[in-house]
């Protein structure tokens, strides 16, 4: 079915940009649910924009995302963030800022309806693209435990618990067809890591290229 909108794709880009800023603002670890965010909107977009949005954001360095299987969650990087900041783009950013309420059916994005981190049940990661790239991701795998062994911030168990998971994503990346959603989901909470959260975003990049 053909859905009928008055956003240009480049206004819902910067929407989508606008409210991802807004919502790490209040979840400052997780990956943001890009398909809840655009489905808060008054207006309804093509569902094909979503993940459109997504690559289009990750190929100009907006974003760092998560696609798989239509589930799209993704985190702003630094340019990304200076993008919003500053009100590049269409300029529906800076008409957003002033009347969030005409683009967006809640005003605030905190909360869980809003702002969901990677689930249970939706993968977030595609698989490699082949696997010549496997030593890569194994590289950056042995880097996060070892920013992770070094973080003097973390308790005893928190570490063990964070080295666990670690573990877990390397057992997963060395199946032949690896569980996405539990990488997703072992991915999330890494991510928050200070210490190790650049291999992290490393990492996705590298498991979202095709």
């Amino acid at each position: 079915m053909t859905t009928t909108t008055t956003l240009s794709f480049s206004q819902f880009i910067d929407l989508l940009l606008a409210r991802l800023y807004d919502a790490q603002r209040t979840n400052p670890n997780g990956m943001i649910d890009l398909n809840a965010l655009a489905a808060d909107l008054r207006e309804t977009v093509p569902d094909d924009w979503v993940v459109d949005a997504a690559r289009v954001m990750q190929s100009r360095g907006l974003a760092d995302c998560i696609i798989s299987y239509g589930a799209c969650r993704g985190r702003l990087t630094g340019e990304g963030m200076l993008f919003v900041e500053e009100g590049r783009g269409t300029g529906v950013i800076s008409q957003y800022r002033q009347e969030p309420a005409q683009y967006f059916q809640h005003v605030n994005v905190s909360g869980s309806g809003n702002q969901v981190v990677v689930g249970s049940n939706q993968s977030g990661v595609q698989q490699s693209s082949g696997e010549q790239s496997r030593p890569q991701v194994f590289h950056l795998i042995n880097e996060i435990e070892e920013q992770l062994k070094r973080d003097s911030s973390l308790g005893q168990s928190e570490r063990e618990e964070f080295l666990n998971d670690v573990g877990s994503l390397r057992q997963q990346m060395k199946k032949r067809t690896p569980n996405l959603s539990a990488v997703a989901a072992l991915l999330e909470p890494l991510g928050g890591i200070a210490s190790a959260a650049a291999q992290v975003a490393m990492l996705i990049r590298m498991l979202n290229s095709r």
